[in-house]
């Protein structure tokens, strides 16, 4: 069994225009992250860091049915919709690049939003805040938190421009940050130390970027070389 994070109340009582707390309606849930329930292990080595779990209306739809159950990766078999495939292809390509890992369920996959909830009801859409001001100070706050709390942590793949952003901002390189494209199109990473650990992140296409597979499957092996060395 996973072990389970005692998650702080400045986490849980965290509050900003435009957003909601998942944890306003989910008081007794133990996970920061719904994709916990994919890949939740706290003690992994590698951190898989998407944008956001899910516009807040469609956790509020699976509250009414399922309860705290509701803060949960996006499923097909449970007939979900919005955020299927991205997962589905996620797991396929964890299975193909990080094939021990994934036999072991030896990986934690968040979201820089963590517990928050954008508003508005689309699934792509910019979100407010995120690289600047109080919203992205707490988020910054969030993934450090999340890196001292995972003992084993060598390694983020951050799946997307915005996860890349806050994640190079935390680990100290703020030109970097900025540089989204550049990093991932020329393979480079960067390195920071938590706590006296180095972490390094590595800038990743997100699963449902519509791009030429040879191009996406060049990428993911970035994170793979990263990992196995």
């Amino acid at each position: 069994m996973s072990r389970i994070v005692n998650i702080p109340d400045w986490i849980k009582d965290f509050r900003y225009e435009g957003y909601t707390n998942a944890f306003e309606k989910i008081k007794d849930c133990p996970r920061l992250y719904a994709t916990e329930t994919l890949y939740g292990d706290w003690d992994a080595e590698v951190l898989l860091l998407a944008k956001d779990a899910a516009p807040a209306h469609v956790i509020y739809e699976l509250f009414k049915k399922e309860g705290k159950d509701a803060w949960r990766h996006a499923q097909r078999r449970l007939g979900d919709k919005g955020g299927v495939k991205t997962n589905e292809r996620l797991d396929r390509l964890v299975k193909k690049f990080l094939p021990e890992l994934h036999k072991d369920g030896n990986l934690l996959y968040g979201s820089a939003l963590a517990n928050l909830l954008f508003n508005e009801p689309n699934w792509t859409r910019p979100l407010p805040g995120i690289k600047r001001g109080a919203l992205f100070a707490h988020l910054g706050s969030m993934l450090k938190w999340v890196i001292e709390e995972m003992p084993n942590l060598r390694v983020i793949g951050c799946l997307g421009e915005d996860s890349w952003h806050l994640t190079s901002s935390v680990l100290g390189d703020a030109d970097a940050a900025k540089k989204f494209k550049i990093f991932r199109d020329e393979s480079q990473i960067v390195s920071g130390t938590i706590k006296e650990r180095e972490i390094k992140a590595v800038p990743l296409y997100h699963p449902a970027a519509h791009i030429d597979l040879i191009e996406l499957e060049r990428n993911w092996g970035v994170l793979s070389g990263l990992v196995e060395s």
